[in-house]
């Protein structure tokens, strides 16, 4: 019964120094903010390639022909 006794008292003083104050607000995990910055990482490199392949698909198209003008006018 006194081991039980002691096992606790043990147990509620643990407790007790992990609900104090001090260690009551310890803010975010680091987790969560490593998640987020990946996330905004894998969406900036998304957006750079969407607008390189923009880019290329527009100078690829674009032969560097000016179109003649339409025969009669603004007149």
């Amino acid at each position: 019964m006194p081991l039980l006794i002691q096992a606790y008292v043990a147990v509620t003083t643990r407790l007790a120094q992990l609900n104090s104050p001090e260690k009551r607000d310890r803010g975010e995990s680091p987790v969560s903010t490593v998640i987020i910055i990946a996330g905004l990482a894998v969406l900036a490199i998304g957006v750079l390639t969407w607008a390189g392949l923009k880019a290329r698909d527009y100078m690829d198209h674009n032969t560097g022909v000016i179109p003649p003008v339409p025969a009669g006018g603004a007149g």
